[in-house]
């Protein structure tokens, strides 16, 4: 009997199921709570990520209106839309452009203009989605349209007698066309010829843009150059583009003058930089692209490197009188006549 006792053995206690389950919950709450507190982490750390580094990194794919490459004042759009305005645009210049992010590389933009002509000041807006720029329609003059080749005698005439009919106080902004094209040095002779006392309200003529012939069809979309420049905040690209700017200065500051053959030179160069800007421009998707032909700037350039910078006619304006007398000139074709104001 005692050996029988010595032999038996107490039967292990059997676990509570009820406990280890509890047990096993918290642990797997615990370990839910880990995982769900490191997917938030994560989650936040992602989107900030993305935020920060990501949408930043994708919207330098596009376009981005507030970069300035050349150690100007003026961003590279604001000297676009100059540099196109100059070229296209008669006398008005877009001197200020204000871009303002309104979602994913897309910016709205306001636009300020100041005319040569009339001394006013206008406003425009564009906008600036994914590297696409649309401008406000109208925003460009499209006097321009109406500047042609050939004009019937009948047109011509009428013209004409309509000058004849206005008073000396009504400014008129006129196209002039000559029968034969002119050099820069001869384009600039005629414009001292033109100019008379600056004091002379009625009588004072001003030659606000030289149409320069970029091909032999120069009509249609026709660019040529705006007498005045602006100094200060597009002076630095000049050292990139020479006399882009229209500020003709030496490596000191002083002032360029010289013969007007020397003056003519650095007005050629000067067209030749708006051109060479908006084309390079283009080629890097920053450009304003001249409808319905993608190689404008190309061709343009192409064309006055073989045949040299010749004028077939300018924008003027002056007095009814003063026109009808221009109208008399030997190499001028015909008037056209296309904006009229008091001048007081």
């Amino acid at each position: 009997m005692e050996e029988l006792f010595e032999t038996w053995e107490t039967p292990a206690p059997q676990p509570d199921l009820e406990a280890e389950l509890k047990k096993m919950r918290r642990s797997l709450r615990r370990r839910n709570r880990k995982i769900i507190s490191i997917s938030l982490i994560l989650a936040a750390a992602i989107l900030i990520g993305t935020v920060n580094y990501g949408i930043p990194a994708l919207e330098k794919l596009y376009w981005d209106p507030n970069t300035t490459s050349y150690g100007t004042p003026a961003t590279d759009l604001e000297m676009t839309f100059y540099a196109y305005g100059n070229l296209f645009n008669n006398g008005r210049m877009v001197d200020d452009v204000t871009a303002t992010r309104t979602g994913f590389a897309t910016y709205s933009l306001s636009l300020e203009s100041y005319s040569y002509s009339t001394n006013e000041r206008s406003f425009g807006y564009a906008t600036l989605e994914k590297g696409k720029l649309t401008v406000q329609e109208g925003f460009w003059d499209d006097w321009r349209q109406h500047y042609v080749g050939n004009t019937s005698p009948e047109t011509q005439e009428h013209d004409v007698q309509l000058l004849s009919q206005l008073p000396d106080y009504i400014r008129v902004g006129c196209y002039v066309t000559f029968r034969e094209d002119i050099t820069m040095e001869e384009a600039l002779a005629l414009e001292q010829l033109l100019i008379q006392d600056i004091w002379d309200t009625y009588n004072y003529t001003k030659v606000q843009w030289l149409a320069i012939r970029h091909r032999e069809d120069a009509y249609y979309h026709p660019c040529g150059l705006t007498s005045d420049g602006v100094s200060g905040m597009f002076d630095g690209i000049n050292a990139h583009y020479p006399y882009f700017s229209g500020t003709y200065h030496d490596a000191s500051g002083n002032a360029l003058g010289g013969e007007l053959k020397d003056r003519a030179e650095r007005k050629e160069e000067r067209f030749k930089s708006l051109l060479r800007y908006l084309h390079d421009q283009q080629q890097k998707g920053e450009g304003i692209e001249v409808p319905y032909e993608p190689d404008y700037y190309a061709d343009a350039l192409a064309y006055i490197e073989e045949n040299g910078v010749n004028v077939y006619g300018c924008y003027i304006t002056a007095s009814a009188k003063r026109l009808l007398e221009i109208n008399e000139m030997d190499n001028v074709m015909y008037l056209c006549p296309v904006e009229a104001w008091i001048d007081i």
